[in-house]
């Protein structure tokens, strides 16, 4: 036996001895017998804290992962036991290097670790344990790992270890002269460890270990099954799901860009996988070649949200990388009985864990997109990453915007899938997920904390299913469709699920809220449409996507996050990105990510399911999938007017034609019933038939109508059925009512400020009227303007912080348009969000002249659309704030020539007509009562009778119009 340390050696018979006497368990003691350990890192994430790494002289550089080998030297004593060709226990002992590892400075301090040693603690188990990293001399701990895991490899009678974020102690710190770099992670460790047995009841061959991972079935005994709901062994081959989400990684936050203003925090989740199948799972990431029969983790985190008018919204707020399989650390963590020793396979009812150190390890995390998430095949080595300064907390991990988090009435699930080619191509990919629920605290400025204490795993349900399960009036649709013949793999299957629910809003409107979730899919989507009608009033359309990042896209450039544009066409609301055959890397939904869709509508959801419809993204057969979820009530006939129909605004004294399509729904039209139905001066309905144009399209007519005068009307159709439709749906309470006249565009604020600050506007902070401080003429400014700085130094440098306002009240009117514009300079110190002019309404920000990070403008016409304001009192405000009192010693901001223009529809732009003047001489006299009578018997709606003569506005000339014409003839001179 290898001769070993006294201590090492006193540990190992002791546990020898205390095991002896249950032969079965062939418990035998291991000790180091050479390899290698090599140390992965990223030089450029080291620089950014001011680092640099040296080995044997030689420093470590570039912006790629750098993989440094150490040899083992002979002298380690680490030791170690196992039974049944599973890891026990560490014994302890120490893992020496023959290599030195030097850490400097950017200001010129360096430490040397000779020997490069660590350490583990007697009694460490495989997948708990954190060893320190001591200088062989002093003794000295100066480097710790955050997370690691061993596996014993039977058949190559090896220790695999890995090591997560080692990082530096205070002691080194305290070395190096800077406290703050306590903390600090260098990189990772990976461990080939041969091993020599060191005594016990002899070795047991892998071959007998293995024999049960061969066959189908389990140790009898073996107590299989029961264990939190989970039903093994299953007779289905491989079957890899995620047992227990052990723990969250918090790694802190994130700005990026640097001074972008946009904060993002990075987690991590811990997994332990179960193969609850009767086949072994593979799980080979050593050397040489192949590397890729191994597992790879995706890690999401996703947000339940009550909204304030009780909609609830599911949405995936964050997703991973993949962490790559190592080695497995066998156990029966889902009380399935492990059947098989650990090394390159999972065995039928075994476990193996990876902590959220270990899952948020950056040099073992690899895209989605090389995987094919269908086969679960992909090639290794995987790309890396692109690094973006600043990043290093959130690059590759669990990446969450810090306005995702901490939101009120929110709930937070954390998931974690497993894909790994056998299981996937046996066709059992579809029970790899499982969720949590997670709490998420703040934890300082733009930073927040999650944890899953207190919350048990639910296993085999990916965390879509969540939102049915806290809201039970989700409708949940699984989407799982076969390869097109020919394909390699039939077994191996492609599935999504979608989402469903609808919220009842006041005045009669109702919220539709659906999430696709991709779970194995290789197409992806690229398109989501929902049946709503050609009748259906859409509000709030909305999309939302999980942010793709740090390279995890085809060719290693990250995919769009452009989101999803929509239509509304032939009865379907459509939201889409570009094809594939546009952009491979467009915004598309790739597997294990899901997207978010939404709008408000007029129409009930109806009593039965209708037909989604899912565009798949990568070419193939099919090219597009359909499902059955929640969808509005489909209208017996569908009326849609084209672009011309008057809903703003109608010509005085003319009619008004415009064309209308006339489609069949869920009933097919009945021909000629398409009618127009109009009030005027809020009298009775009247109704005109459509006229039928060419196919569907039928033509609508609406009577002239005199200036000043107001109409209302509504359209229908029915079907054959007998059922009449409505747009409309509720008409006549609700109607087109447009103005009548002439549009015109007018000024509500128009000013100059050369005579001064007016008394309806207010100044706050350094905004005064000056001429002071001009800079080359343009926009037309001339005189004074409003200024933000001071005129005697022609800068906002007070020594404290500057902020002031300039604001005015103003009622915009009932309008279709209403567009402010003002003429602006600025000159600002560029820096994050500091020293910004902005325009706000009622507090919201309208304008950012400095937005994209400009430091100056010269004089420029800015243009505001404040459409959404109208019918609203509001308060224009330019606001600006200097945010701290350093580097205030810029011009500042001047502004000049505020116009706010509505559009209004008025009588005084159209020619006024006389009344009584029937034949348009410009006077009243004979030949204009005989041309009443012939109208009056006509029943005439002619448009040059009804804007003279239509006393009663009733649309026509009749009878009721006559003592109106008469008082027109005795009145005249």
């Amino acid at each position: 036996m290898k001769c070993l340390s006294c201590r090492a050696a006193a540990l190992l018979w002791t546990i020898l001895f205390c095991s002896a006497t249950n032969v079965a368990l062939a418990e035998n003691a291991w000790t180091s017998a050479g390899g290698e350990t090599v140390l992965y890192v990223y030089p450029e994430l080291l620089a950014e804290r001011g680092l640099t790494l040296r080995v044997n002289g030689e420093p470590l550089s570039g912006d790629s992962l750098q993989k440094i080998a150490f040899q083992i030297d002979s002298r380690s004593t680490l030791a170690f036991t196992e039974a049944g060709g599973r890891f026990s226990a560490f014994v302890g002992g120490d893992v020496v290097h023959v290599e030195d590892l030097v850490i400097e400075t950017s200001s010129g301090r360096e430490a040397t670790i000779e020997g490069f040693a660590f350490n583990i603690t007697a009694g460490s188990s495989s997948a708990n344990f954190r060893p320190t990293f001591s200088d062989k001399l002093s003794g000295d701990s100066l480097l710790e790992m955050s997370a690691a895991k061993a596996g014993f490899h039977l058949e190559k009678v090896s220790l695999q270890l890995e090591g997560a974020d080692i990082r530096i102690t205070p002691k080194l710190a305290d070395l190096l002269g800077d406290a703050s770099l306590a903390g600090s992670s260098i990189g990772d460790v990976r461990i080939s460890m041969p091993v020599a047995w060191a005594g016990g009841d002899g070795p047991v061959a892998y071959e007998e270990l293995i024999k049960y991972g061969d066959a189908a079935g389990a140790v009898e005994g073996d107590p299989r099954g029961g264990n939190g709901g989970t039903v093994c062994p299953q007779p289905v081959g491989p079957d890899v799901i995620t047992g227990i989400i052990s723990d969250i990684g918090n790694y802190g936050n994130a700005e990026v860009p640097t001074g972008s203003g946009q904060w993002y925090v990075g987690f991590s989740v811990g997994t332990t996988s179960c193969n609850i199948g009767d086949f072994m799972v593979l799980w080979d990431d050593d050397q040489p070649p192949p590397t890729n029969l191994h597992p790879v983790i995706a890690q999401n985190f996703y947000r339940l949200r009550t909204m304030p008018n009780g909609v609830t919204r599911f949405e995936q707020i964050g997703q991973s990388w993949l962490k790559h399989g190592f080695t497995v650390a066998a156990g029966d963590s889902c009380g399935c009985g492990c059947t098989g020793p650990g090394g390159p396979q999972l065995h039928p009812g075994c476990s193996d864990p990876y902590g959220a150190g270990l899952n948020g390890s950056q040099s073992g995390l690899g895209p989605r997109w090389q995987v094919n998430a269908r086969t679960g095949e992909y090639p290794h080595p995987y790309q890396d990453g692109t690094h973006v300064p600043g990043d290093s907390n959130t690059w590759k991990r669990v990446m969450v915007r810090a306005s995702d988090l901490g939101t009120a009435n929110s709930l937070y699930y954390a998931e974690a899938q497993y894909v790994a080619p056998d299981d996937h191509q046996a066709g059992n990919a579809s029970n790899n997920a499982s969720y949590t629920r997670i709490n998420v605290t703040p934890n300082g400025a733009n930073n927040y904390n999650a944890s899953n204490s207190g919350f048990q795993t639910v296993r085999e349900r990916p965390a879509i299913r969540a939102w049915k399960a806290q809201v039970s009036s989700v409708v949940e649709t699984d989407i799982l469709w076969s390869p097109a013949a020919g394909e390699p793999y039939q077994n191996a299957r492609e599935f999504m699920i979608l989402a469903a629910n609808v919220t009842a809003l006041p005045g009669g409107k109702w919220n539709y809220e659906y999430a696709l979730y991709n779970m194995h899919s290789h197409r992806g989507a690229w398109s989501f449409a929902i049946p709503v009608g050609n009748s259906a009033v859409l509000e709030d359309v909305g999309f939302t996507n999980v942010m793709y990042h740090s390279g995890d896209g085809e060719g290693g450039v990250t995919r769009s996050n452009t989101a999803w544009n929509w239509s509304h066409q032939n009865g379907l609301l459509t939201w889409s990105t570009q094809p594939y055959n546009q952009n491979p890397n467009s915004n598309a939904l790739m597997w294990g990510a899901m997207y978010n869709f939404r709008f408000t509508c007029n129409i009930a959801p109806d009593s039965e399911q209708g037909e989604s419809v899912v565009g798949l993204f990568r070419p193939g057969t099919p090219t597009s999938l359909t499902a059955l979820t929640v969808v509005p009530k489909p209208s017996a006939v569908y009326i849609e007017p084209t672009a011309n129909a008057p809903t703003i605004v109608v010509n005085a004294c003319t009619e008004t034609s415009f064309d209308v399509d006339i489609l069949n729904g869920s009933d097919f039209y009945e021909p000629g019933s398409a009618k127009v139905h109009y009030s005027i001066n809020n009298g009775e309905f009247n109704e005109s038939s459509m006229a039928p144009v060419s196919g569907t399209l039928h033509r609508a007519t609406l009577p002239a109508v005199e200036c000043g005068s107001t109409i209302r009307y509504y359209l229908s159709a029915r079907g054959q059925g007998g059922e009449t439709v409505n747009l409309p749906e509720t008409a006549p309470a609700a109607t087109f009512a447009p103005q009548v006249g002439v549009e015109e565009v007018v000024a509500i604020v128009d000013e100059n400020f050369n005579a001064g600050l007016p008394g309806d506007w207010s100044a706050t902070g350094l905004w005064n009227i000056t001429s002071q401080c001009s800079i080359a003429p343009g926009c037309n400014v001339s005189g004074t303007y409003a200024y933000f700085g001071q005129p005697s130094t022609c800068n906002y440098d007070t020594g404290a912080q500057a902020i002031g306002s300039l604001s005015r009240s103003v009622s915009i009117p009932n309008t279709r348009l209403a567009t402010l514009r003002y003429c602006s300079n600025f000159e600002r110190e560029a820096f994050a969000q500091s020293d910004w002019p902005r325009v706000r309404v009622n507090g919201t920000t309208v304008d950012t002249p400095a937005a994209g990070g400009l430091d100056s403008s010269p004089w420029v016409q800015r243009t505001v659309d404040l459409t959404a304001f109208a019918g609203q009192t509001v308060t224009l405000e330019w606001f600006f704030d200097s945010t701290d009192q350093w580097d205030n010693q810029f011009r500042g901001w001047q502004i000049d020539n505020v116009r706010l223009d509505v559009i209004q529809v008025s009588c005084l732009a159209a020619s006024p007509a006389i009344h009584g003047d029937l034949d348009g001489n410009g006077q009243v006299d004979g030949r204009d009562l005989e041309e009443f009578v012939a109208a009056v018997i006509a029943t005439s709606s002619m448009p040059q009778h009804v804007c003279t003569a239509d006393f009663d506005s009733s649309g026509t000339v009749d009878l009721d119009d006559v003592p109106g014409m008469v008082n027109e003839v005795l009145n005249r001179p």
